[in-house]
């Protein structure tokens, strides 16, 4: 614990000149320290202010075969509007995790060609600043495609033609 002294009574106790400038020039150093410890609690309440570290993980899986779906699309946007975050492409496994995000309330949506999007609601805060989303299961799409019809044309016949030529 630093001591701080009385300062009116250690002021009044200097007698001589000199051991009043001394003692203002104690004073003056007390109020610089002072001045710097304080802008250093407030250096470091602002450097508090920024969010926690946040995370939103989980695993892309095949509805079918129910094991972890590759190098799918899986994007952050906010919950409100289509404006992207963030996004990545999921793990081998499946696996997916994005990691300092601010705290609100976000959608995470995997999509892959051929299947319907997957989409899930999470909220980071300050009580839950982590998020599993466990399996998010893919559902592939079955591409009804209306009435084909196909033709065909015979090819015209061709004439053998015989070509002959003597023998040397």
């Amino acid at each position: 614990m630093m001591y701080i002294p009385n300062l009116h009574t250690d002021y009044d106790q200097c007698n001589s000149l000199w051991r009043k400038l001394s003692c203002v020039s104690h004073i003056r150093q007390y109020f610089i320290v002072l001045l710097l410890i304080s802008l250093a609690g407030s250096a470091s309440a602002i450097g508090s202010g920024k969010p926690a570290t946040t995370k939103i993980y989980g695993k892309v899986t095949d509805s079918k075969t129910k094991k972890g779906f590759d190098y799918v699309t899986v994007s952050v946007l906010a919950a409100d509007r289509d404006s992207l975050i963030t996004g990545m492409l999921s793990e081998s496994n499946g696996d997916f995790d994005f990691d300092n995000l601010p705290f609100g309330t976000y959608r995470v949506k995997a999509s892959y060609e051929g299947y319907s999007p997957a989409i899930k609601k999470v909220t980071l805060s300050a009580s839950a600043p982590e998020q599993d989303l466990g399996n998010i299961s893919m559902q592939e799409v079955a591409h009804k495609m209306g009435e084909v019809t196909v033709t065909a044309e015979k090819a015209a016949a061709f004439s053998a033609v015989t070509v002959t030529s003597p023998i040397l």
